[in-house]
């Protein structure tokens, strides 16, 4: 049986997997706040797993829904005792290291290879595929002014931020100044896909539709799930007037597939992470 580890109760994999007919395993961070002991420097968090916590997970297909702690009461913890919340991702690793599959590797933004920043993701994916095209980008080290001269028309984002496209909403005042990122505003027609396993992928147009290179998209998933070690997840693109894709972003937090019809049937087909070949650190 697949268990699901998971931090918010309203995770759109989460609900769907709850509303389907599969067998699944679900259990809650907040399940482990009374293990978490908090200890001197170097140990500084401990986690006391119970025998039959490990034995449910140890030799299962995990999947590793943590990717924020947010109103947890795990996280009240850590707070109360000024303890990072990357030391509760550290210390599940051992546990999460003893399942047979993993989908989501531990970890919170650039620590987990499911959360990279975009220049991180379209690195990765040109390095995995060389096939799976990727915007024009420009990136400043610190101070610097960014060279945007082989932009057409350059916008100023987050790396941190995956379906800001026409106008940018999360910048924060110290990226809008130090390390600033610039990127050829997108052309073409928004596609959203989604995927789950082996299953052959889904897709939505936001907007209009439009015909586009289906074996192109095939590819591009089945790089994105060996790049980012995710068996389920969401993938933007831009459809180019010749039906070619330029790849934008990838999310394992599926918000905008959940929006799309038929998801939750799409995802009850999912029977669980499947192993990887390799699961080395990101």
């Amino acid at each position: 049986m697949t268990v699901v580890l998971y931090s918010q109760e309203a995770d759109p994999l989460v609900t769907a997997l709850k509303a389907g007919e599969g067998e699944w395993s679900f259990l809650h961070v907040d399940e482990l706040v009374d293990r978490l002991r908090v200890k001197p420097w170097p140990t500084i968090l401990d986690i006391i797993i119970p025998g039959a916590l490990s034995e449910r997970i140890r030799g299962m297909p995990v999947v590793n829904r943590l990717f924020s702690f947010e109103g947890t009461a795990c996280l009240d913890k850590l707070a109360g005792a000024r303890v990072n919340e990357r030391w509760l991702h550290a210390r599940l690793d051992s546990l999460l290291a003893s399942a047979s599959a993993l989908a989501h590797d531990t970890g919170v933004r650039g620590i987990s290879r499911s959360l990279l920043p975009l220049n991180a993701q379209w690195f990765c994916m040109r390095t995995a595929q060389d096939a799976v095209s990727i915007p024009r980008f420009s990136y400043a080290t610190g101070f610097e002014e960014s060279n945007n001269e082989g932009l057409g028309d350059p916008m100023q984002k987050s790396i941190w931020s995956l379906f800001d496209w026409k106008t940018e909403r999360h910048l924060l005042p110290s990226e809008a100044r130090r390390h600033r990122f610039f990127v050829d505003r997108p052309r073409g027609m928004p596609l959203i896909s989604f995927f789950a396993g082996k299953q052959s992928p889904g897709w939505v147009f936001p907007r209009e539709t439009t015909p586009f290179d289906h074996h192109a998209l095939n590819i591009a998933v089945q790089a994105a799930r060996r790049v980012f070690m995710s068996d389920v997840g969401e993938m933007l693109f831009y459809v180019q007037p010749d039906g070619s894709l330029v790849f934008h972003a990838f999310s394992p937090h599926l918000l905008s597939a959940a929006k799309t019809p038929g998801f939750s049937a799409y995802i009850s087909g999912w029977q669980g992470p499947a192993p990887h070949p390799t699961r080395e650190p990101a």
